[in-house]
This record gives structure tokens, C-alpha cells and sequence, in this order.
């Protein structure tokens, strides 16, 4: 009788992708096919459709006959596996696609992740000797070069992703072996580490403690030494703070290396004694003065966009502000603009990219601008402080109190802190650390007035070769470039705005079978536009909607009036017609709703209604009543009625 383990499949993908079925090895295809073979097993138990499975193994460079293709590879497979007859069937049909039925362990690159789970786990518990054990268990099933003569673009990518995993795991095994005193076993692994990636901080960094802890000091620093001036020389930077303070640690003499077990992680930064652990009392509890929670290094941030495009000017201008030093005071950033302009996206994808500066940990809230029960800072505050090590029972109620607990536990640290989508300064100034060493980076669509920022930045549409840039990078530059006259219609239609962009990209991108004129024709027509741009969750009527929630009755009254009467763009005298208000009457509310992301003010005086914003506009009913008209009554508007008017001071210039 046969057992189950007998029927167990096993798919190696840690080296030469290899398949073994109750002992035997089973001939895994073509490589085409293995390509087909690892986007099923790194999925195990999961389904892939065939359009998945087409772009895992061929991407945008399709054969003539590719769903074909797909189940040849398929039946070729379920042949080879399934030669028994009497063994249970592995390879699934699902949908339209196919599923891999293999158990949990019986994949070597999840089984890897799972150890490399476990090692986190047990060393946030403060077990050391078992995680270094684990971790070992999880470099000892790389049988070579992951995913060794598979082609196609998915596999392209999880070769690279596995291979800086077992790089990650292999610097973290090596940082134990140092730290539990085997600095001699670990010191030939980190000197070919060293060599194969002479710009990894990490590894240089524990390269410094071995010798340092093998009595060889003087090579210690002479490492560093060199290290910097490849630094310089190849990237035109500096070490980071981090490998700073491992310099600092061996100049000093100090005893030990510069590491702690688990997340309780604390650095020591040039310019002070190592901090000495602080137990878990309140400075609001009565406790002595000073005395902070312990800290954790927490690493908030959601993945930066892997297809983020353009932007650079931007993406300089507030890296340099938030790798500044030498500053009194936090460094806030501000990045503002209407909806869909891709603020959050620019923000994580500079984010990631000053991580180095922030070597106390980064700290993420999405704060949805209009949610205020979701976005309340007491919600926050309590995220936050529970993130830096308070034990929640120590969080206090009050949330002032929170808040200054905040500033405590962050004094002296080098924190990011990226609030996405805040409301208003209200909702953001609890948030805000006292610390020099912290940086915060704000998105927001309407003005935050009195917030003490650093820099700001206004983020306007693409430019006509980002758009283009952006369609190339998710469609396929070839499909673009085939296509140039059509795909440049397609952003022309999206009125270069990036979200609205992304989505009609990423509807070509998903129709292999249509041309990008076909989409272009369909955004031709103006009145079906926002329909057209649409793809599955993600549509820009839902990003409109947030803004077009948060005006008064009133300003969405004249917007409808003066997206239904005047063009595009309209002068001050035009808009005063248009809305039968005085020309002062008339200003005051252009300037609120300028205030309010809805609307632009160019140099020339003249406002400019962004093209698809204008469409959705005309499609929310209602003319706004008659001009004269306060529109309190309009219809088409689903905000608070009772509102007045914000009012803000006329600015000068405007004819």
C-alpha cells in the first residue's frame, strides 16, 4: 500500500530546478515548461490563471500560439508527475488555469522563507543560539544558483529576489556566529562576502567585529578605511550612520561587538556612549525622569512601486531635504497636489530611498484624509508608541499624553515618519516628533496652513514623456513604441494625470490581443472617458470622489457651474459671469477651491480646471442652481450642507 509521503511531490528550485515523486526524480520539461513549473510551485496550492502563467514564462515577447503552448506544457507535466496511475492527481485544472498541489514543505524556496520566519521569531524571543540554527537549516537547502537555466521574466525576478534572501540570511547567520563569541569560523565568509559585494554595508560591518574581536584591530579600521574611499570613488557618498558606528565602537575600544539579540536592536550613533537599556515606565506614570520604554526599530513602510517612473527632480530635491544634517529641528516634508498627481507613490519611493538616513526604523500611517474615526491621532499615537516598544498598557488615555510620550520615546532617534493623505494640520500636529533626528514626510491635497515645514512640494501632471515613460514601463516598451501616435492620444486623454495614466496603461498591458489605438479610440469619446478608466479596484472616479466629498456645498455648487459653463481654463472676469457673483465674491471662492486641490492657479491669473476632473464634475448633476444663489441646495453634492464658506484673503496678481 502506498503511503502518502510516497506520494508527496518535492520541487527543488534552490539551484537546478529538479522534481522528485516518492523517491524518483521526474523529468521536469523543456525549459519553457520549468518556467511554467516554478510560477506553480512558488504558488503552491494556489491557482494561477493561464494569462499569469503566459506572462511568467514569456512576458511581452508572446509566441504565435501562447494559451496553446501553456497546456502542452501542462499535459507534458501532469504525464511526467502522474506516471502512476494509481497516485493521486497533483496538477490541478483551476478556472482557466492550473493549480500545483504540494504540501507545505514541499517546496524548497517557501520552506527557506518559512525557517527564515521561525529565525525572526526566535530571535525577536531573545533565542539566539536557535535562530542562528535555523538560519543555518535555511542556507543549507541552496543547492546552487536559484532557478539555474529557467527563462522568462517571473523567473528572472525570483532569481534575483532569492538570491538577496539567502544573501539577507547568510548576513544574518554570520551576525549571530560574531555575536555568540564564533568570530573565527565566521571571519572566512565574510571576507568573500566582502569580496563578492564590496559595497554591502552589512557585511563590511561585521567583517570590522570579527577582526576586531580576533585581537586584529588595526585591520579592523584599515578595512573601513578602504571601504570608504570605494565608496567615495564609485557611488560619491559616505558610509552610512550604522557602519559609522561600528567605526566608532573600535576606535573607542569598546568591548564586544556592536549588537544585540532580537528587535530590541539599539544602535550606537557617533557622538555619544553607547544607550544603556531603559525599562518599560512611562514618563507619564510618575516614573524617573528621562526613563524611556525600550525601543524597537520598527520598519513600517509599505513596498516602494517597482515600476515608479519619472519624477526625478522631485524625487532629488526631497531626498536631499531629508538626508540633510547638521539641523536644529525635525525635517518636515510636504508634497501636495490634486488627486491621482501620485503623492503616496512618491513619497514610499523616496522613502526607501533616505532609509539609510533613518537607521532607528521607519514609521507608515495612511490616514485617508477623510476617515476622521480611522485617522484620529489617538488611533495613531497608540500605533505608533506600541511600534517603538511601550507595552500597551503603559499608552496613555489621554491622547496629548500620547502624544508627548511620543516625543519622549522618540528623543534622541533618527525616525522617518511618512503620514500619507493627512486632512489637516489638526490631524498631523500630535503626530510630529521634537527630535532633530527625525524626518517627516507629509502628503496631503489641500493646504496645511501654520505647519512648520522644511520644503514644500507641489506635485504637478506628467510631463508628456513620463507619461509615455510610465505606459513603456507597464505595457511594454515595444507595444509603445510600435504604437507612439496612439499611445501619446492615450495620454493626452488621460489629461497626463498619473493615476488615470497607470490605469490605461495597465489596461493594454492586460489586453495583449488589442492594439493601443482600440484604446485610444475609446477614450476619444469625452463623455465615457471615466468609465473607460477603470480597472478592476482601481479608478479615478474613486479618487475624485475624496476630494469632491470634502467641499462645502457651495464650492461644489459654482465647481458644477463653472465645469458645465466655462472652458478649461477662465479668467477671474469670466468666472464672476459665469457664477453671477462680484469679481471680489467670485475670487474668494476660486481661492478656496484652489485651497482645496480642485482647481489650479496659473502665473498668467488664470484658473485651470483639470481636463477629466472637469468630466467628473459634469457627471455629479445639478447646475449649481441659480448663480445668484448661495448653492447651498444644489444637487450632485453628498457633503455637509450646513458648511459656510471657508473664506481666505484675496491674493494679489490675479485679473
Amino acid at each position: 500500500m502506498r503511503t502518502a509521503a510516497e506520494d508527496d511531490l518535492r520541487c527543488l528550485l534552490l539551484g537546478p530546478v529538479t522534481l522528485r515523486r516518492g523517491g524518483r526524480e521526474v523529468h521536469s520539461g523543456t525549459p519553457r515548461g520549468r518556467a511554467m513549473l516554478v510560477a506553480l510551485a512558488l504558488r503552491a496550492g494556489r491557482p494561477v490563471s493561464v494569462d499569469d502563467l503566459i506572462d511568467a514564462v514569456w512576458g511581452q515577447d508572446l509566441p504565435n500560439a501562447p494559451v496553446a503552448a501553456i497546456r502542452t506544457y501542462a499535459w507534458k507535466l501532469r504525464r511526467s508527475i502522474e506516471e502512476d496511475p494509481s497516485a493521486p492527481t497533483v496538477l490541478l485544472s483551476s478556472g482557466d488555469g492550473y493549480q500545483l498541489a504540494v504540501p507545505p514543505d514541499g517546496v524548497d524556496a517557501l520552506c527557506a522563507e518559512s525557517l527564515a520566519r521561525q529565525a525572526a521569531r526566535a530571535r525577536g524571543s531573545g533565542r539566539a543560539r536557535e535562530a542562528r540554527d535555523l538560519l543555518a537549516a535555511a542556507l543549507g537547502l541552496w543547492q546552487g544558483d536559484p532557478l539555474s537555466g529557467v527563462p522568462g521574466p517571473y523567473a528572472d525576478r525570483q532569481r534575483t529576489r532569492l538570491a538577496e534572501l539567502r544573501l539577507t540570511l547568510l548576513e544574518e547567520r554570520l551576525r549571530w556566529d560574531v555575536r555568540l563569541g564564533d568570530a573565527a569560523s565566521a571571519l572566512p565568509r565574510l571576507t568573500e562576502m566582502t569580496t563578492a559585494h564590496p559595497l554591502r554595508e552589512g557585511p563590511q560591518g561585521l567583517l570590522m567585529q570579527a577582526l576586531s574581536a580576533l585581537g586584529r584591530r588595526a585591520e579592523a579600521l584599515e578595512s573601513f578605511t578602504a571601504y570608504r574611499a570605494r565608496m567615495a570613488e564609485e557611488l560619491g557618498i559616505g558610509p552610512g550612520p550604522e557602519l559609522e558606528a561600528v567605526h566608532l565602537h573600535i576606535l573607542r575600544g569598546d568591548a564586544g561587538p556592536l549588537l544585540t539579540e532580537g528587535p530590541r536592536h539599539r544602535r550606537t550613533l557617533p557622538g555619544g556612549p553607547p544607550a544603556a537599556p531603559r525599562g518599560p515606565v512611562s514618563v507619564l506614570s510618575g516614573g524617573p525622569p528621562g526613563v524611556q520604554p525600550p525601543a524597537l526599530r520598527p520598519a513600517h513602510l509599505p513596498p516602494a512601486p517597482v515600476d515608479f517612473t519619472g519624477r526625478v527632480d522631485e524625487t532629488n530635491r526631497l531626498c536631499a531635504l531629508l538626508s540633510s544634517g547638521d539641523r536644529p529641528a525635525p525635517v518636515i516634508a510636504s508634497v501636495t497636489g490634486m488627486a491621482g498627481t501620485g503623492k503616496t507613490a512618491l513619497a514610499l519611493h523616496v522613502a526607501h530611498r533616505v532609509r539609510s538616513a533613518y537607521p532607528d526604523g521607519q514609521l507608515y500611517a495612511g490616514l485617508s484624509g477623510v476617515r476622521e474615526a480611522s485617522a484620529g491621532p489617538a488611533a495613531q499615537l497608540r500605533g505608533f508608541l506600541t511600534a517603538l516598544g511601550v507595552p500597551a498598557g503603559d499608552v496613555p488615555d489621554d491622547v496629548e499624553d500620547r502624544a508627548s510620550l511620543l516625543r519622549s520615546v522618540l528623543d534622541g532617534r533618527r525616525v522617518l515618519m511618512v503620514l500619507d493623505d493627512v486632512r489637516d494640520t489638526a490631524q498631523l500636529a500630535r503626530l510630529l516628533p521634537g527630535s532633530a533626528g527625525c524626518g517627516v514626510l507629509v502628503t496631503h491635497r489641500t493646504g496645511l496652513g501654520g505647519l512648520p515645514v522644511s520644503g514644500r512640494l507641489v506635485l504637478d501632471m506628467f510631463s508628456p514623456g513620463e507619461s509615455l515613460a510610465l505606459l513603456g514601463t507597464i505595457a511594454g516598451r515595444a507595444r509603445i513604441d510600435k504604437e507612439r501616435a496612439a499611445a501619446q492620444a492615450v495620454a493626452e486623454a488621460c489629461c497626463h494625470l498619473p493615476l488615470a495614466v497607470r490605469i490605461a496603461a495597465a489596461r493594454i498591458a492586460a489586453r495583449p490581443e488589442r492594439t493601443v489605438g482600440d484604446l485610444a479610440a475609446r477614450l476619444s469619446v469625452e463623455g465615457r472617458r471615466l468609465k473607460e478608466l477603470r480597472l478592476a479596484d482601481l479608478t479615478v472616479d474613486e479618487a475624485f470622489d475624496t476630494s469632491y466629498r470634502r467641499l462645502t456645498a457651495q464650492q461644489a455648487g459654482a465647481l458644477r457651474v463653472l465645469a458645465g459653463s466655462a472652458g478649461p481654463g477662465f479668467s477671474l472676469a469670466e468666472a464672476a459671469t459665469a457664477l453671477r457673483q462680484t469679481p471680489e465674491a467670485a475670487e474668494d471662492l476660486l481661492e478656496s477651491l484652489v485651497d482645496a486641490a480642485v482647481l489650479q492657479a496659473s502665473r498668467t491669473g488664470r484658473y485651470l480646471l483639470h481636463g477629466l476632473f472637469r468630466c467628473y464634475v459634469q457627471q455629479q448633476g445639478g447646475d449649481g442652481g441659480e448663480a445668484g444663489s448661495p448653492y447651498e441646495n444644489g444637487p450632485g453634492h453628498p457633503g455637509d450642507r450646513g458648511r459656510s464658506l471657508r473664506q481666505v484673503p484675496r491674493r494679489a496678481g490675479i485679473s
